[in-house]
């Protein structure tokens, strides 16, 4: 062989090596293609994963501000499909009336620009076809240049500032309940002024003498005074669970006058069953559930309506009333019903839950049905809603009969009751202190004036030998009636103490009674009630 063919066969063996070794390189690099490529799928998948499993809605826009990309809660919140989505504009995305009102297309330019997240807190979202939507949005550029686009971020917190608005009212109410409190405890004084002066002038005066009469009148007009003032500490929620016994039918026809009044344009019709049976509850509480329903109704009724109101008794047997929760016995059945806009299924089911309200917020607490249905509950009666959208809505109440016979309360003779002794006075209103000394007094007694409860501990320690009775205002500044009475019984253990309020005897005055006080009187009072209730006490030795 000669060097050609020697030299050429030596070229073809190492052409033949190379080949094999590019071929060997090529398909190395195949794989690590393949790998970085399997990498990078799994990191996508992973990717998608994440983005579609996180619970707030989510946006990934690229540089032009075009979404590319929308996860699942988006999709299931706006209702669309992800290609009806994709390649939106932002523009498209928000409500119009974001952009100029948050400068919303400068601010994201210059997330994009800075890398700064940026946070939207309380958006309004007031787009047409829905309730107002309150939104937190957050946009965060995603990755280190204006052209890595960005992701944006919403949280729905229409609940919670709903709830927070809710609350807002509770608290409003609550300011409302104290300013009433206070109200009705000054509206009584005013009227006990009022009753004083006509209880003087008529001790004074001839019984047939015409001005007479006039001065009962105004007595009549005091006590309906305080018959309001007691609805308005009810209302303020300083009446405990003070059940009397009551015929519903009664009942039912003052509120509906309190209601009346007030709410024109609502007519009022009523089928009552008569010779209804009594019922042991607190007259306050259940004007409040009336009440309830009532503004319920109206609120049913924008444009004015019929309130249909109807009475009469049930007997729950051992079967047969599970269905209304009812124990076996008798029950006084009341129904509401409304010519109103009626209610969906949705909406009955929640109409009895804390918070829960079909109106605009600010226009009600939620607070109201909730409340009427935990007041039957504990009167042990049993409160039930049926309604159709476009037909109305009744409410049907059940209370239980009381087996208790009414006891009339004893009825005052007109006489009015002289006495004698010392008597120490202690109420923080000039008025009434001035008041109730001059009656004491033309009643005969000796009266020691004291103006705050300091002063009449003072005094009773002074004149404790020659006090026969002390008559103790509740509600003072400086020190409180308990106080004053825990002091004087410290004194003397055998005190006679009669308690006075404006507000009903719950409270203090029923832990003071449990403790010995001699009684109670409720303001405003005339001079027959406190001259028997002296003389009561007195003779009781």
């Amino acid at each position: 062989m000669d060097l050609l063919e020697e030299q050429g066969k030596h070229f073809a063996v190492r052409q033949t090596g190379f080949t094999q070794d590019i071929d060997e390189l090529k398909k190395y690099y195949e794989r690590q293609v393949k790998k970085l490529r399997d990498q990078v799928q799994n990191v996508n998948a992973v990717n998608r994963k994440i983005i579609h499993s996180i619970p707030l809605p989510l946006l990934i826009l690229d540089e032009t501000l075009t979404v590319v990309k929308a996860n699942n809660a988006y999709l299931n919140t706006v209702n669309k499909k992800k290609n009806e989505v994709v390649g939106l504009r932002i523009t498209q995305v928000f409500p119009e009336g974001l952009f100029p009102e948050h400068n919303l297309l400068t601010k994201i330019r210059e997330v994009l620009a800075s890398g700064r997240t940026l946070c939207l807190t309380n958006i309004q979202d007031k787009s047409s076809g829905h309730a107002v939507r309150y939104m937190h949005v957050t946009f965060v550029r995603i990755g280190r240049t204006e052209n890595d686009g960005l992701i944006v971020i919403f949280e729905d917190i229409t609940e919670h500032m709903n709830l927070q608005l809710q609350l807002q009212q509770a608290q409003k109410v609550e300011t409302i309940e104290t300013l009433a409190a206070g109200i009705a405890h000054h509206f009584n004084n005013i009227l006990m002024g009022i009753q004083g002066h006509a209880s003087i002038m008529l001790m004074s005066m001839d019984a047939n003498d015409p001005f007479c009469k006039r001065l009962k009148k105004i007595e009549e007009g005091v006590e309906k005074g305080a018959d309001l003032t007691q609805k308005l500490l009810g209302f303020a929620k300083e009446r405990e669970f003070d059940p009397v016994l009551i015929e519903l039918n009664n009942l039912l026809l003052k509120s509906v006058a309190i209601f009346g009044g007030v709410r024109r344009g609502i007519k009022i019709d009523t089928n009552l069953q008569e010779n209804m049976p009594m019922l042991l509850v607190d007259p306050c509480q259940i004007e409040e559930v009336l009440l309830n329903i009532f503004i319920n109704a109206w609120h049913a009724m924008p444009n004015g309506g019929t309130l249909h109101l109807e009475t009469s008794t049930l007997l729950a047997h051992k079967t047969g009333s599970s269905d209304l929760g009812l124990r076996p016995g008798e029950y006084v059945k009341l129904s509401i019903t409304d010519t109103g806009v009626g209610m969906d299924p949705e909406t009955q089911h929640r109409i009895f839950e804390p918070f829960f309200t079909t109106r605009k917020i600010g226009e009600g607490t939620g607070l109201g049905l909730a409340a009427a249905y935990g007041i039957i509950e504990n009167h042990k009666g049993t409160i039930r809603v049926f309604s159709k959208l476009g037909e109305g809505t009744t409410f049907h109440i059940y209370l239980p009969v009381t087996k208790e016979s009414e006891q009339p309360e004893p009825k005052l003779s007109d006489m009015i009751i002289r006495g004698s002794g010392t008597v120490l006075l202690v109420d923080d209103e000039d008025l009434i202190r001035d008041l109730s000394a001059e009656t004491l007094g033309l009643l005969g007694y000796t009266v020691l004036k004291a103006k705050d409860g300091i002063e009449g501990v003072s005094l009773y320690q002074q004149n404790k030998e020659s006090i026969d009775l002390v008559i103790l205002d509740l509600v003072m500044p400086n020190m409180e009636g308990n106080e004053v009475f825990r002091r004087i019984r410290a004194i003397n253990p055998d005190a006679k103490v009669l308690l006075a309020s404006g507000a009903s005897m719950n409270g203090d005055a029923k832990e003071l009674i449990k403790k010995g006080a001699s009684g109670f009187l409720q303001k405003p009072y005339g001079i027959k009630a406190v001259s028997h209730k002296i003389a009561q006490i007195m003779k009781e030795g």
